[in-house]
């Protein structure tokens, strides 16, 4: 099974039953080295290069309950490719 959101395609998908806790990885978990939280409470990792890997959805089965969906705001990186050329233009 495998989800995809915002263009990335989690191929490892694993649920906690007991803490109610789904995490989805692009391959293996251990890729991801680097964490950000995410306003509604859930969890990202990103690999050594930047590359979002990870995501932990803290409680979906009880927010799926409650709200009939689950919200998440992914954390916006810019590397260094996307904004060069802004910098260079401005030196």
């Amino acid at each position: 099974m495998s989800i995809t959101i915002a263009n990335t395609t989690f191929d490892n998908v694993e649920y906690d039953q007991t803490g109610d806790v789904l995490y989805l990885n692009v391959g293996d978990p251990a890729d991801a080295v680097d964490f950000d939280d995410m306003p509604e409470g859930h969890n990202v990792g990103y690999d050594a290069a930047g590359r979002l890997v990870a995501i932990a959805l803290l409680h979906p089965q009880w927010l799926l309950e409650q709200d009939g969906q689950i919200t998440i705001t992914l954390p916006q990186r810019l590397d260094a490719l996307q904004i060069s050329s802004a910098l260079k233009a401005a030196a």
